[in-house]
């Protein structure tokens, strides 16, 4: 397995209902994870708009999935990576491709920029985690649309992910690098005449991450 390849232990968890996922992730949240580096969930099964599915057909929320490794709950992750990626449906639309048209004549006037301005707040340095710091969620399509399997390799997504994650491993390349390669190179698939777009849900990470294999 790849995760294994890149110095992970893995274990593997089949056709748990709703609230077994729950409990499965709050008692791995409930561990010791001092000597970890990081953390990493892959969830595989069918979804909608900001949910996966349990073997029950119930959802799970996308929060609901990090909820036990917010660093309140797991202390022992925080400031520590914490990696999700997510092959599910966000829902029955199809998404469609639009071809573009060439590019207009070089020398045209530059976009001017605006100044924003907001309430101003004293800042100070405070060396606490916060909650929310330091995830990162990937998944399979953008709100509203299906993501397509290949009914002998499997998720489109997960074997992109999978291949970008190697290569990336011997490149030196970061985890960001890598999932925008992934949004390209599914992006210009084509699948029974539609497109599939996954992308980023979440990006809370404080650090630049590499995986590299051992």
């Amino acid at each position: 397995m790849v995760f294994s390849k890149l110095g992970f232990e893995v274990e593997v968890r089949s056709d748990k209902t709703a609230n077994d996922i729950r409990r499965v992730l709050k008692e791995l949240g409930g561990q010791d994870f001092r000597e970890a580096d990081a953390l990493v969930v892959c969830v595989l099964s069918h979804g909608d708009m900001g949910c996966v599915l349990g073997s029950d057909g119930k959802q799970v929320l996308l929060k609901e999935l990090m909820e036990p490794f917010r660093s309140r709950n797991a202390p022992t992750l925080a400031g520590k990576p914490k990696l999700f990626f997510i092959q599910a449906c966000q829902g029955s639309d199809y998404q469609r491709g639009l071809l573009l048209p060439p590019p207009p004549p070089s020398g045209g006037q530059d976009d001017k920029c605006s100044t924003l301005e907001k309430d101003s707040v004293k800042w100070f340095q405070d060396n606490r985690v916060p909650n929310d710091a330091d995830f990162l969620m990937g998944i399979a399509s953008v709100d509203s649309c299906v993501s397509f399997r290949d009914t002998k390799r499997g998720s489109i997504y997960i074997q992109e992910l999978c291949g970008q994650l190697e290569r990336a491993a011997v490149r030196g390349d970061d985890i960001v690098s890598v999932l925008t390669a992934v949004n390209r190179e599914v992006g210009r698939g084509r699948f029974d005449g539609y497109k599939q777009m996954p992308g980023m849900c979440l990006y809370t990470l404080t650090k630049t991450l590499k995986l590299q294999s051992i």
